[in-house]
């Protein structure tokens, strides 16, 4: 740790839903024993990271928004207002970087948090973007890659043999590329703790479709009298009575792993992040893709019918999980294959 001891190491994850930002969180717990680590994020994550040893800065966020449209189409009504978020990310990116003087930028599907002058790494599962239209698939995937061949090194949370996210961590780039393993905010933590609630349903993703997602989950399980709805409320371990239903906020990881650990029926988006946390709890769970979001309905068919299921309806039967398998561990990062990484000037 000669050249980097107690450097600073800057974390920037995508405001997009929260799974890139809680993958963060071992990334921080990690590098924070060699490295001053800060996270620059919107204000809307900082709660995140409260647990986290690390300074948490405000950020420009991209802020999208969903509409009743095709993903694409609501990305492009958007165009103008993320471009003017890109431009304010690149000058802020270069106060921080004067301010700061990193050793490491360290960015999660942030694209335009790099410079020249600081080793830049980018992070992504998806080196192959997936959708059903093959011209814009085309287009997306050239993008994204030019944007990455722009860093020093693209690390991948995935294995070798890309487990966790399939084809969608597989593709060529420029860059020297890295599978670290998957990263879960579980990573060092173990769910123990007795928790009431049986069937669990974890909300994701960004407003108004998670709003209207909770409002079916409130609906179907309005007769069971052990659910819980996560991620239904403001706040952090908040926790609402709502008829026969319970209600909470975004909970703590401790508490998020005690109450997913004793559930006997999971239900959730199949983000990547969340799909992750679940292998790292070694816990089988019904998987909802997000309606228009090709990547989600690829990883629910790609995980489909071993260890996860994807969900049909509140009766759905004959479903026979698999036990994940105990050597599931050997699947994720590693604080030493950070630090490696780190103190490798090729990467």
């Amino acid at each position: 740790m000669n050249d980097y001891e107690r450097k600073t190491v800057l974390i920037a994850p995508l405001d997009w839903g929260l799974g890139h930002a809680t993958r963060m969180i071992p990334v921080i717990r990690f590098l924070s024993t060699e490295y001053e680590v800060i996270v620059a994020a919107p204000k809307k994550l900082h709660y995140i990271f409260k647990e986290t040893p690390a300074k948490v800065l405000a950020f420009p966020g991209y802020n999208i928004q969903y509409f009743n449209l095709p993903l694409w189409l609501s990305l492009l009504i958007q165009g103008p207002k993320i471009g003017l978020r890109a431009l304010q990310t690149v000058r802020t990116t270069r106060r921080l970087i004067k301010k700061l003087n990193p050793a490491i930028i360290i960015a999660d599907n942030r694209p335009f948090v790099q410079s020249k002058k600081v080793k830049s790494v980018y992070i992504t599962h998806q080196l192959t973007i997936q959708h059903d239209n093959a011209v814009i698939k085309k287009a997306l995937n050239a993008t994204h890659r030019f944007l990455i061949n722009r860093f020093d090194a693209c690390w991948i949370p995935d294995t070798n043999d890309s487990f966790f996210a399939g084809k969608l961590s597989q593709g060529k780039l420029k860059i020297s590329k890295y599978f670290i393993g998957g990263l879960s905010r579980f990573s060092t933590i173990e769910g123990k703790n007795k928790s009431a609630y049986k069937t669990v349903c974890v909300l994701s993703g960004p407003d108004p479709k998670r709003a209207q997602w909770a409002k079916e989950m409130k609906e179907m399980f309005s007769f069971e009298k052990q659910s819980l709805i996560i991620g239904a409320v403001p706040g952090k371990n908040r926790f609402v009575k709502d008829g026969n239903i319970t209600l909470s906020s975004h909970l703590s990881d401790d508490l998020f792993a005690d109450v997913l650990f004793n559930a006997e029926k999971i239900i959730t988006r199949s983000g990547y992040t969340t799909i992750m946390d679940l292998y790292r709890l070694k816990q089988n769970a019904l998987l909802i893709p997000t309606p228009g979001q090709g990547e989600q309905k690829y990883l629910a068919d790609y995980h489909n019918g071993l260890y996860f299921y994807k969900f049909v309806s509140n009766r759905q039967k004959d479903i026979s999980f698999h036990d994940i398998p105990n050597d599931i561990k050997s699947k994720f990062c590693t604080k030493q294959q950070l630090l490696m990484l780190i103190e490798n000037k090729k990467s």
